[in-house]
This record gives C-alpha cells, sequence and structure tokens, in this order.
C-alpha cells in the first residue's frame, strides 16, 4: 500500500475517532443539562442511554454515578416533612446499588472517593447513624489525598457523631477539618457547628423573657426531668415559617412520649431591628404562628439574651436539652435525626 493511502487511512480513523468523541461530549452535557435542572426521570432515562451507548468508557462509570445521585433526588422528592416513604426508600436502595458497583469496580478508583460519601448520605439519608458513621470513617481513612471528598466525609463523621450525641467525637473531626481545610467553602458551616458542639454537655442557660404566649410561663427548673426541644424563631423569618410543620410533626410524635417544647421568638417585629415587638404583636404573631407549644418573646438587644445565652447563630435553629437539663444537640432542623431524640428520650423513660 502507498504511504500516501497509509497517511489517507489514518487520517480517516483519526477523524473517525475524534466524530466519536464529540458525539459522546455532545450526549454527555444534554444529559447533564437534564439532570442539572432535577427532572430526575428524565436524567436517569438520558444517562442509561449514555451507558448504553459508550459501554466501557470512564464516562459510562462516571454515569452510573450521576444516575445514583438522581436517584437520590427523587427520593428527596418523596420524602414527608423529611422522613422517608417507601417510594423513597425504594429510591435510595437503587442508589446505594449502584455506588456498591463502583466501589467494587476496579476501573471505579477515581471515582470511590464520591462513591464512598454518597454511601454515607445514604445512611444518614435514612437515619442509620452507626452506618452513616462507618461509611464516612471509610472514606476519612481510605481518601486521605482525595481533598475534596476526604473534607466532605470528615464533615459529616463529625455530624454523625454529633448525632449519635457523641461529642468529643464531633469536635476531634472539626479541629482536624479546620486545620486541615480552613478555606473550605464549608469552613464557616463548620466553625459554627464546632460551636454549637462545645456548649454541649454544659447546663442549659436560663430563659429571659419579656413576656409568654401560648401557655404557662415555663422555667429550667420546672423542665427538669424531662427532654426539651428549644425552637429558636422570628416573626420576620420566612424560613422559620417553612420548618413550623416539621417541628409540629416532632410534637405530634415525640410530645405523647415526653418531649417538650418551647419557642423562642426574636426579640424585634423586623430583619433589621427597627421596631421591637410589643405585646400585641407578639401575641398576634403567636396565634397566627401554627404552633401549639409555650413561645416566649426573648429579652434584650440585638437577636436576643436567650439566643445569645444558647450560642445561638441562625434562623431557625433548634436545640435538644436531656432530662438532667444540659444541652445535647444544636443545629438547624433540617440535621436533627429522629435517632437523637431516641436516645434522649431512652433515658429518660428508664428514669
Amino acid at each position: 500500500m502507498k504511504p500516501t493511502r497509509i497517511l489517507a487511512l489514518l487520517l480517516l480513523t483519526a477523524s473517525a475517532f475524534a466524530q466519536v468523541d464529540q458525539d459522546m461530549e455532545s450526549a454527555w452535557s444534554k444529559a447533564m443539562a437534564i439532570k442539572q435542572k432535577r427532572e430526575w426521570p428524565a436524567a436517569v432515562r438520558a444517562l442509561q442511554e449514555f451507558r448504553q451507548r459508550y459501554p466501557g468508557t470512564d464516562r459510562a462509570l462516571q454515569a452510573q454515578i450521576e444516575i445514583g445521585v438522581c436517584w437520590i433526588g427523587e427520593a428527596q422528592n418523596n420524602l414527608v416533612l423529611r422522613r422517608p416513604t417507601p417510594k423513597a426508600l425504594e429510591a435510595y436502595a437503587t442508589a446505594e446499588g449502584l455506588f456498591a458497583e463502583v466501589l467494587q469496580s476496579e476501573s471505579g478508583k477515581e471515582l470511590a472517593p464520591r462513591a464512598q460519601y454518597l454511601m454515607g448520605q445514604l445512611s444518614w439519608y435514612r437515619d442509620d447513624m452507626v452506618a452513616a458513621f462507618a461509611a464516612y470513617d471509610a472514606g476519612v481513612r481510605g481518601y486521605a489525598s482525595d481533598a475534596a471528598y476526604h473534607s466532605k466525609c470528615l464533615e459529616r463523621r463529625a455530624a454523625s457523631s454529633r448525632a449519635l450525641l457523641n461529642h468529643s467525637a464531633a469536635m476531634q473531626d472539626y479541629k482536624l477539618f479546620l486545620e486541615r481545610y480552613p478555606q473550605d467553602k464549608d469552613a464557616a458551616l463548620v466553625r459554627r457547628a464546632r460551636d454549637y458542639t462545645a456548649l454541649c454537655g454544659l447546663p442549659a442557660p436560663a430563659f429571659s423573657t419579656d413576656r409568654w404566649a401560648l401557655g404557662d410561663p415555663q422555667t429550667r427548673e420546672a423542665l427538669l426531668g424531662q427532654p426539651v426541644l428549644v425552637s429558636f424563631m422570628a416573626s420576620w423569618c420566612e424560613k422559620c415559617a417553612k420548618e413550623k410543620d416539621f417541628v409540629q410533626d416532632l410534637k405530634r410524635r415525640y410530645g405523647p412520649r415526653g418531649l417538650r417544647f418551647v419557642g423562642v421568638v426574636h426579640p424585634w417585629r423586623e430583619k433589621e431591628g427597627k421596631n421591637r415587638h410589643t405585646e400585641e404583636s407578639f401575641l398576634t404573631f403567636a396565634a397566627q404562628s401554627g404552633h401549639d407549644f409555650p413561645l416566649l418573646q426573648d429579652s434584650g438587644e440585638l437577636t436576643g439574651n436567650t439566643a445569645r445565652a444558647f450560642g445561638s447563630q441562625a434562623l431557625p435553629d433548634l436545640v435538644l436539652i436531656d432530662a438532667e437539663g444540659k444541652v445535647r444537640w444544636h443545629e438547624h432542623p433540617a440535621s436533627l435525626q429522629d435517632s437523637t431524640i431516641e436516645l434522649l428520650l431512652k433515658p429518660a423513660k428508664a428514669k
């Protein structure tokens, strides 16, 4: 064969491979665009078609991870007050199988840190804190060279320890995180979680209030003997209002078992703090809040004396106090697991 013909064939072959690569990248971009829109079933179909069209490629295994993430997204759409329904649990199980295959695959080593982190997330979403801790711990121990997912697993391992009421372990992980990843995008959230955790195990501060609504005044001493959930909120806080159904559901399920509820309302009617709540405005807010447990109007300036005493840094905010009057957990409502409440109720029941 003449050299010119060989060269022509080589150029033709290279062109064909380039076209395949171009087509694959185009198909990948289209599938990921659907995923970015959070159109989970459609994204699953597009990514599955991609895997079938380009089997054996690195992107095919990556598509498997993305399909699992889509199943997580679909599961989240089927939660009821953050609690998984049977349909959500089924979607989580599908995702778990996909991630497990990646972890077991010889060609999936580069994707393993992300798959390991996602395995921890699945256990977290199913409120299996022991399994979540184990999965994140495996990520911390096994993938220290992958900064992105090592840091995520480290932060989540700390959160799992907090959910299990193991404050010392959580503090160690927060310290390690901030030493190793001080510029991480989640560093501010980690510092806040560290500050909250540092107060766990200490006696809960007394309530400081201008007035009460929706019930008799409560004191720290009167609440001893039963665990208490303290909900921090503000009349101007839209996010607080969105948490109302979640908190009320906790009261419906755990109130009969001994969990007491107290709400602490920000002293100001507006976010800017220009107008303090009057008795009338506070009672009006309380009546319209949708809550059916005692609410106090916080005293003092700025964020309020009670909020500052508890170290509250953001709204909405929840604190759990045990039957002995000690702070045991503190964080955004989205982080509270049923299993953490169960840990507090067990000693209270035994007592």
